[in-house]
């Protein structure tokens, strides 16, 4: 555990030296006593979750993902995210949480490895009401025609290959399909297939919404 603490945060230092003598040291921030900040990632370290903010990116069409960098499959979708994947992975290794071994390539017929943790999406509608939901409710299954069936999420960790990080290069962070690059991943059977999920309409707000992601540990 501790090995992979020092990797990642190693990775995310690294990118954002500025010069050979110069390093941005402003990215680890304590808001006050067990609340932290990587970028734009909120750490609570007595409950183990964390919270950042999203955008609504879909209304409609498959998808193979609940949530991408802005450098991520946009066009598949649900939900997208400024944040850095890589630091999303260090802040839950901070808090704990164990990733396991990931998928060999996309869509490949295994159940993925590592902790359990709960998803859910929080948005206020145009009746200005607060919405919290867990993610998964985000997705409509086609072939059982409902909402993808409540679930927890895997910790999976993405994928280094040559010393890159390839989540920050594919932008995959909450993926419906397997995908040996994303961090979280889909413990269901239903990953090993790209057409069964579709953003579910019924619930989902207008493209550009505003929305927060707050991952918990599943206990």
């Amino acid at each position: 555990m501790r090995k992979r603490i020092i990797f990642f945060l190693f990775m995310i230092v690294s990118a954002l030296v500025v010069s050979e003598n110069e390093v941005d040291d402003s990215l680890f921030v304590k808001i006050s006593d067990g609340i932290y900040k990587i970028g734009e990632i909120t750490i609570n370290k007595q409950s183990g979750e964390i919270e950042f903010p999203a955008e609504f990116n879909m209304e409609s069409k498959p998808i193979e993902l609940l949530l991408c960098g802005k450098n991520g499959k946009l066009h598949e979708s649900v939900l997208k995210t400024d944040i850095v994947p890589s630091q999303l992975q260090v802040s839950l290794l901070l808090l704990g949480y164990e990733y396991g071994q990931n998928i060999e390539f996309q869509g490949q017929d295994k159940t993925p490895e590592g902790d359990s943790l709960l998803i859910f999406v929080e948005w206020i509608d145009s009746l200005n009401n607060k919405i919290k939901v867990r993610i998964e409710k985000l997705a409509f299954n086609v072939a059982e025609k409902k909402e993808m069936r409540e679930t927890f999420w895997i910790f999976s960790g993405s994928q280094v290959l040559n010393g890159t990080f390839m989540a920050d290069v594919e932008g995959s962070i909450i993926t419906t399909y397997h995908d040996p690059f994303t961090i979280i991943d889909n413990p269901l059977s239903t990953g090993n297939d790209d057409t069964l999920y579709i953003v579910n309409s019924r619930i989902v707000p207008p493209k550009g919404t505003k929305a927060r992601i707050i991952i918990k540990p599943f206990n």
